[in-house]
């Protein structure tokens, strides 16, 4: 989290200025302030940048002023803040603003009367004593998740200090940046290493404008390519923050291809000393969830029942063996009637055994599924009605999402 333009609106010292553009991207973060007195922008920017084109030293036309909006959309910057009046710029041109709209680049207009060395000494001090805030918050959080604390009374009063609710139950989000080999093996990028580094900066300020958004207590963590996240349950519930998350990060994946985002979800943290536990369970799930291939979309930790045993034994090729041995049998009749078997199994397991149900789910005549059960059964020697066997199945297609190259749909 940082200041953004939305704060920046709200200081009351600063009511005269106005949004004009760019209404959906003003929680982004602002790295620092930079007034413009050249005629291009582009090579002086590195990115979060609020820009102020004053247009006294160097006169802007609307041809100009287009094109450092396109300039600054290339460099991420936070947004533009342009002067106006009788000695500056007499106007915004609608051209710009409809630009501006178009490329999602936050405009703000500011009047001439209200003077450049008091805006930027307010935004400079709020920037500087916020990051400083932000340091100690973050630096809280992460004690808090690693219980590195001398006692939980300690860091009770530190996180009431800096305005923090630890009464609140919150939710921990553990996202982890993967599939990086993507990057080096192609030949679609020149410099893979930029590119990388590139993609990890996009989600980091993404995430950061999203936590803004959704007014999080707690800023992003970072720890190489994972992401931490702590969701309040004050007015949303987890089926909530769980849509929120799927959305968010359907939104972002589309940005960090080839890369893939996993994504784990702890249960409810209730306390201080549960914060170690749900950034371990969040964990737990992240990795869960690169193993059965579920990228993009969360991976609750309350739902891998059985798969936390199961990952947890050492030697892997125990549950393989096993695998092996209930399932194997499929795998003779060829790659394509294995998939019909073993996608029609893991749907009768989900409707415990329920043939109509089964139908429905696979969407085909509920006949097909009796004829199927029965090659299944002379195939395995078994029959589908032994509970036993039930059993040994259920495990079997768990296993197999875990340890397959390719999940099972």
């Amino acid at each position: 989290m940082g200041l953004s333009i939305h704060d920046v609106l709200n200081f009351p010292q600063l009511q005269q200025m106005r949004l004009r553009a760019g209404h959906d991207d003003i929680y982004k973060a602002i790295r620092w302030i930079y007034v413009a007195e050249n005629e291009n922008i582009f090579e002086w920017l590195k990115g979060g940048e609020l820009v102020f084109i004053t247009g006294i030293n160097h006169q802007r036309n609307e041809k100009n002023l287009l094109e450092l909006v396109y300039q600054g959309y290339q460099k991420n910057i936070a947004g533009l803040v342009i002067l106006t009046g009788e000695e500056c710029i007499h106007f915004i041109p609608a051209s710009v603003i409809a630009y501006a709209n178009e490329l999602n680049v936050p405009i703000v207009e500011q009047p001439y009367s209200l003077k450049m060395i008091e805006v930027t000494h307010i935004i400079g001090t709020a920037l500087v004593e916020l990051e400083q805030t932000q340091n100690s918050i973050a630096d809280t959080f992460s004690r808090l998740i690693f219980a590195n604390y001398s006692s939980e009374e300690t860091i009770a009063i530190r996180a009431k200090n800096l305005n923090l609710n630890l009464q609140v139950s919150y939710l921990l989000v553990s996202i982890k940046m993967a599939a990086h080999d993507e990057l080096f093996i192609s030949d679609q990028y020149l410099d893979p290493e930029k590119k990388l580094r590139d993609k990890k900066q996009f989600l980091i300020e993404q995430l950061d404008a999203w936590a803004n958004e959704e007014q999080l207590n707690f800023p992003v963590l970072k720890f190489g390519d994972v992401f931490v996240l702590a969701l309040p349950l004050r007015h949303e519930d987890i089926e909530t923050w769980i849509g929120k998350m799927n959305h968010l990060i359907l939104q972002l994946a589309e940005k960090t291809k080839p890369l893939k985002l996993y994504i784990g979800l702890s249960n409810i943290v209730q306390s201080v000393a549960s914060f170690q536990r749900g950034f371990d369970e969040a964990t737990q799930a992240q990795k869960l969830a690169i193993d059965l291939h579920l990228e993009h979309r969360c991976l609750p930790y309350n739902d891998l029942g059985i798969l936390r045993l199961i990952s947890a034994i050492p030697d892997k090729s125990v549950p393989r063996q096993f695998m092996q041995e209930t399932l194997g049998c499929f795998f003779t009749a060829g790659k394509r009637q294995a998939d019909i078997y073993l996608n029609t199994l893991d749907a009768l397991v989900q409707e415990n055994f329920n043939v109509m149900n089964t139908a429905v789910r696979l969407g085909i005549h509920r006949n097909t599924i009796t004829q199927r059960m029965q090659k299944i059964e002379a195939l395995t020697g078994y029959s589908l009605e032994d509970p036993k066997y039930r059993l040994h199945l259920s495990v079997s297609l768990i296993i197999w999402q875990l340890f397959s190259p390719t999940p099972l749909y």
